[in-house]
This record gives structure tokens, sequence and C-alpha cells, in this order.
């Protein structure tokens, strides 16, 4: 497999400049790493003779769970669940003996000076199976006893982390956090030492995930570079391992985004976890790898790109190689994309999930650490309407707020958001008044009532463009946990749809309006299942343009037309659109598509069907602070970058 592989990146020199080894998984003996490490340098020498540079992955640091029983490793504290679960193979971070063979173990690879080394993301607290939330064990929960100054047992400490506000969270997370800090302290000091011009990458998940890690790698990374002076890496990744249900790309980019604003600055290399695991054939196609790849960098700032691809030998050389043929053709679209949105941030809604969000009453109480599970990826589905998005971005002209990530806010950041621009459904607007903070919305939920079915019907305002009196119906979902009447008593208040009886066409409440906050801003509602998202044209546009009204016509790019298309924008330090990145969702071709887009950086505008089309020059009227563009159809599946210049 060492003389294919290496074959194979000959045969495509131009997008491949490093290779990663990858330590033996589990915990073997320290011979056993030793003779590895041996067959290791023989390989990595062919490779830079070849002009590849050769990095090292160490595939496991705590463990990845207990289905690598093989080798369960040497005779320390193993890692110990909430629930007093024991696991078998991942470990306690803070165990001696562990951290002496990380130590140990990392020094025998790193002698054949590797030019990267990288963490592997199952250096976390969490999803250890079958422990899901660790280390509990007794000498973890002495150490935490002795900082809090506070005799905790397990059960104890699980029990006072149910309630919600306190700091106490916080510090379990962050004795956590420097938990992993200790083991990444101990790898990264022993590579400077043994191969100094090694520089350190962490691979991670982020708080999407779970916020039992924290909402950043801070102080993992502040233990690298103590560790190590040189430049360091990140490798976010979490999810979609397969393109089976490949709507999945948009959530993991938008989580990659998040993790990536996190990174402190002394971040130099920013790849993005791409992998077709199990690394079979019928998991992941290479056309929707390359699309994966282009739509990663547009949304989250990744720098790179690293994949995943030949790590198990399911399938033979001619797989692989006509996975990399693809990446290949589309190579030279990804570096001009980082080339020409260099110096640019995405832009759109900020989906937003506070910085305090672990101190929130658990969304499930009858779940022990349900606080962990952040639950705010709802408000991410109007990615697929159109909405351009930006976690934790640097300028967003809007926010996106659902119930769980209401119920997390703290006062301040509430009051920023409601001064500014946000639209959420009637569960987050009832949640903000159940924190007290109804007063600044200037509006008001209700829940519905048992057995009460109706429907929503569109106004005639001007935010429903020509859809006046349309029907927007959800069959088979009806009662509180869907539906809110929206009450207001504003005389300027936009009511765009109205609550109807079905059986005697009464009105029976405000479903869609759009206000003036108190605090100066602008707040949309969506009162009747605000954050589905199979919806009708009608509905489409309707949320589009109340999003656009709350931003005050600041939203980057408006697709008009009713297609199911995504859109990533990128935006200069000054506010300016730079570009656009257009993805197809469907397994059909779109309709012609027509686009708005405002605040452009420039006066042309060009389109590229990538990977290899040339750019076509577009004919764009201006309209006011609106520049108006018609493109023709997109295939299924495949991208359309428009350039700003």
């Amino acid at each position: 497999m060492r003389d294919e592989t290496l074959n194979l990146l000959k045969s495509h020199r131009g997008i491949c400049n490093e290779v990663w080894f990858c330590s033996e998984i589990g915990f073997p003996s320290l011979e056993a790493h030793a003779e590895s490490a041996s067959r290791m340098q023989e390989a990595a020498a062919l490779f830079r003779e070849a002009g590849f540079k050769t990095g090292i992955q160490i595939a496991n640091t705590v463990g990845h769970a207990d289905v690598f029983l093989e080798t369960p490793g040497g005779d320390w504290q193993r890692m110990v669940g909430h629930d007093g679960t024991t696991a078998l193979a991942s470990h306690c971070p803070r165990a001696p003996g562990f951290l002496d063979y990380m130590r140990d173990m990392t020094t025998a690879y790193v002698r054949w000076q590797p030019s990267s080394l990288w963490i592997d993301d199952d250096l976390r607290m969490h999803q250890h199976s079958p422990v899901q939330y660790g280390c509990f064990c007794p000498s973890c929960i002495a150490s935490f006893s002795e900082i809090q100054n506070r005799e905790w047992t397990r059960e104890s400490l699980v029990s006072a982390l149910e309630t919600p506000g306190g700091d106490l969270r916080a510090q379990w997370v962050e004795f956590g956090q420097e938990s992993m800090a200790g083991v990444a302290s101990v790898i990264a000091s022993a590579t400077h030492a043994a191969a100094p011009g090694c520089y350190i990458g962490l691979q991670h998940a982020g708080a999407d995930w779970s916020l039992y890690g924290g909402r950043d790698w801070n102080p993992v990374f502040r233990a690298i570079r103590e560790a190590c002076p040189l430049p360091m890496g990140s490798r976010p990744g979490g999810g979609y391992y397969c393109d089976h249900s490949p709507r999945g790309v948009l959530w993991k980019a938008l989580d990659l985004a998040r993790q990536v604003r996190a990174l402190p600055a002394e971040i130099q290399v920013v790849c993005p976890e791409i992998e077709n695991f199990p690394h079979a054939a019928m998991g992941k196609t290479a056309h929707g790898t390359a699309i994966e790849s282009a739509w990663y960098l547009a949304q989250s700032d990744c720098n790179s790109l690293s994949y995943a691809l030949v790590c198990s030998g399911h399938e033979d050389a001619s797989f692989y190689g006509s996975r990399l043929s693809v990446l290949e053709k589309w190579a030279p679209f990804f570096e001009r994309y980082i080339r020409e949105n260099e110096g640019t941030t995405p832009g759109g809604f900020d989906p937003v999930m506070g910085h305090e969000h672990l101190k929130r009453p658990a969304r499930d109480k009858g779940t022990p650490m349900g606080w962990a599970d952040p639950s705010v990826l709802s408000s991410y589905g109007f990615a697929t309407l159109g909405l351009p998005m930006c976690p934790d971005g640097v300028t967003p002209c809007g926010a996106v707020l659902g119930a769980e990530a209401a119920r997390g806010l703290t006062e301040a950041e509430a009051r920023h958001l409601l001064s500014n621009a946000v639209i959420l459904d009637g569960q987050a607007l009832h949640a903000l008044q159940e924190r007290g903070w109804g007063d600044w919305t200037g509006v008001a939920a209700v829940p519905f009532g048992r057995g009460e079915f109706y429907f929503e019907r569109f106004t005639d305002s001007a935010l429903n463009g020509s859809h006046a009196g349309k029907i927007w119906q959800q069959f088979g979902f009806a009662g509180p946990s869907v539906g809110f009447r929206i009450e207001s008593s504003q005389s300027a208040a936009h009511i765009l749809g109205e609550y109807v009886e079905p059986t005697t066409q009464k009105v029976r409440g405000l479903a869609t309006v759009a206000v003036e906050t108190p605090l100066g801003g602008r707040l949309g509602v969506l009162g009747y299942n605000g954050f589905e998202t199979n919806v009708s044209s009608a509905r489409r546009e309707q949320i589009l343009s109340l999003a656009d009204w709350v931003a005050r016509g600041r939203l980057p790019v408006m697709v008009d037309t009713a297609a199911q298309v995504a859109v990533a924008t990128r935006i200069t330090a000054c506010g300016r659109l730079r570009s656009v990145l257009l993805m197809n969702l469907t397994i059909d071709r779109t309709p012609p598509l027509s686009l708005k887009l405002r605040n452009i950086d420039g006066n042309t505008i060009s389109l590229n069907h990538p990977p290899g089309s040339q750019d076509i020059s577009l004919t764009a009227r201006n309209s006011g602070d609106e520049w108006l563009v018609a493109l023709p159809p997109m295939e299924p599946w495949s991208l359309a970058y428009l350039k700003i210049s």
C-alpha cells in the first residue's frame, strides 16, 4: 500500500504538498510504537525524496472508544463517566502513567523529524463510548475539589451541574480544558525536544456538537504554544463523513465557521476536516467531495484543505486515484478562490449562540448533562432558502435567534441583539419573555391552546411582494410547540401574516410580524413554526424579505428566484461584497436565477462555473444601491461563482 500511495501521489503531484502518516491505533506497547516509527521513517524518506513534506498524526490521545480493545494500554486510571461508567480503552487525561506513555510514544515517532505533528480530535472530554462525559474518576474529583475548596463526589457534582445560572459548569468545563491542555503540552514538549523544526497542529470539533469542551480550544493552543514556539495549525471538523444526506455539508460548514472564528491569531494553517469515513466506495462521491471543499473555503475562513482519503485500504489504487483526479481539476479554482477573497470574511446573518450558553436551563430537564448539548442548529436551516450565514461573524447584517439560544443569552447580549436586527420564531420570542425581556421586543408571543388548528394567510404588506392572500399551512402540525399568536400594540408594525380558522375563515391573531424595537432595533417574528424550511415559494420570499427588512436593506445578496440555492458571501473590511458562491442543493437543474447584489466592491461582475469553465462577464443593471444580475440555470449539485472587481 505504501508504494501504491506514493505512485498515486506522484501522478497527482500538483494537489499534494504534505502527506500525513498515522501512529498505531489503540495503545500498544512502546516497543510496538518504536517498530511502527522505524517503518514510518523508511516510508517518509521515500516520500521526501519524491518532493513531499511528511507529517504525522497521533491517531489517539485520550482514546476514541472501547472498540479498540486489542491494545488497551498500561495500568493507569481509565476515564470515568458522569454515570460511573468506566471506559476500557479511553484514559484519564491527568493520569501520570498515561502522560508518561504519551511522552515516550511521541518521542519515538518524531525522531524521524516530521514536518508537522497533528493531535487527533479524540483529545476531548466527551464521547468516549461507553463514557459520554468525563472524567469523573476519583483523582479528577479530588483535584477539582481542591481547586473549589469544597468536597465533591461524582454524584454530588453531577447533580450540582444540573443547576443553571451559576459558574460551576464553566469551572468544570475549564477544568476539563486544562486536562486536555496537559496532554497537548506533553505531546508538544516531546515533539519540540526531539524535532525542533516540527510545528504542531490540533484537530478538533466545535461547540455546535457539544459545549462540554468549551466555546473554543484556546487553553489547548496556549499549552502547545508555550511548549513549541513555532506557528500552529488547526484542523476543525466534526461530522459529515458520507454524503448520503448531502445538505449536511451546510451544517458542517457553519460549524467550521464558528470554530475558526474562535481560533487564536497565532494559527497559520487552517485546513478543514474532509473525510470519506470509512474511506470506502459507498461513502462520498468525488464530485461531492470537491463541492464540499469549495463550500468550506467560502464559509469558514480556512486557507488550505486536508483529506483523509487513503486510510483503510478498502479500495484499490484506482479508486483513490479517481478521487485525486477530480480534486486536481478543482485545485486551480480552490487556489483562485482563496487568492481573490484574501482579506474578506463571510457575511450575512449570525445564527446566535451566546458566550454563556452553557449556563442556561437545560431543554430536557430529565436528561443528565443535557446542558452540554447546545441545541442551536434549528436556525441553520435558513441557509437552504438562500439566506447567507456567518456564525460569530465580524460584521453580520443581522442575527437569527432560536428558542434554545434565547435561553442562553446574557442580558448584554439580548440588549445588543434587540438594538440591531434579528429574526426569530415564536418560541424564541416566548423564551425572551420568560427571561423578563419582553418589553425590549415591542411584541409578545402567546402559545396556541390545545386543539386549535389554524393556517397563515399573507396580508397585502409590501414585504409579501405579490403573494397577498396566499395560504401557508403546516399539515400535521398544531399546538403550542408550533404556533404562537403574536401581539403588538404598535401602529407602525408590519403585519405579514394572520392566523385564519379553516372552517369559518375568521382571523384568529397575528402570525408574522415586523416591528421596530424599543431599543432602536428591528425585529421579525415568524410565529407559525418559523424555522420550517420545506416551504412554499411565497413563504420563502416572506422569510427573506423579513430578514432584509430587519437588516435595513443590508442583506448582501437576494436570490429572487424561488430555487433551492444556498449562498456564501465574502465581505471586505470596508463592508463591501467581494464575491458570492452559490450551491444548487437539488438533484435537478435550477431555473434561471435572478439576483440582487448590494454594496458591491467594484462595478464588474463575472460568472464562473467551477472547476474549469471560463469567466463570463455579466450584464448587471444598477438600480439605486442594488445591482441586478441574471444567471443561467445551475446543474444539479453544482456551484456558481460570482466575482466582483
